[in-house]
Formats: C-alpha cells, sequence, structure tokens
C-alpha cells in the first residue's frame, strides 16, 4: 500500500478528551492513489497486538479526508469495549480533528495540528 504517492502526517492532539481514548500522537500514511490509509497510535498498537491497521479513506469534495476505523480495547476493569474512531484531516491546513464513540458515548473529541511529508 505505501508508494511514492504516499503522504506521512504526523498528528498533535492539543486538545484532548476525558477518559484517554486518544493518544497525544497519532500518524497516518495517506495514499491518495489507493484512498487507504494506514494508522499508528498508543490504542492502535495496543488493540492491534503492536501492529497499525489499514482502512479506507473517504475524500470530500473539499479535499478533506475522513478517515474511520473501529478497536476492541481492553480497559482497566478486565473488559473489553468497541470504540469507533473517526478522523477529519485537512491536507491543505493540516488541521485534524476527531471523535471516538466508546459503547455508544459520543462525548469524547480530540483536535490539533500535523506535518505532512512525502514517503521516501
Amino acid at each position: 500500500m505505501l508508494n511514492a504517492e504516499t503522504i506521512v502526517y504526523e498528528c498533535e492532539y492539543n486538545h484532548r478528551d476525558r477518559g484517554g481514548w486518544f493518544s497525544r500522537h497519532a500518524s497516518f500514511a495517506v495514499s491518495w492513489s489507493e484512498h487507504q490509509a494506514v494508522i499508528v497510535d498508543a490504542a492502535v498498537l495496543h488493540a492491534n497486538r503492536g501492529k497499525p491497521v489499514s482502512v479506507p479513506v473517504e475524500v470530500r469534495k473539499n479535499g478533506v479526508y475522513i478517515i474511520r476505523w473501529a478497536l476492541n480495547l481492553p480497559t482497566s476493569s478486565s473488559y473489553e469495549v468497541d470504540a469507533q474512531y473517526r478522523v477529519r484531516l485537512d491536507p491543505r491546513t493540516l488541521r485534524v480533528s476527531a471523535n471516538v464513540n466508546v459503547n455508544d458515548d459520543m462525548d469524547h473529541i480530540g483536535a490539533g495540528k500535523c506535518t505532512a511529508n512525502k514517503l521516501q
């Protein structure tokens, strides 16, 4: 999936929610030609046994990327919760905003800024 057309966005969430459902840092390697993203953050690595996840990217008419994925996350109470993530990434302004729905609780939001680099 990763090729010469892949842009890696390194994002820092400055405004995060209660509950710690967002990592402070996330990486999104987006392949424009394939409309795919490889996601790496602490929650993904924790839930996916140290491996990133690859998911489709929706590209809106205004060029904004919408990236969605779901994780089963273990909690400190020895049970798992379903977490559905949605990220809005604007490649022009390098702004990122995200929300996560955890067991139908949608009060978890994050926002921040990214840097972008072409994959070498």
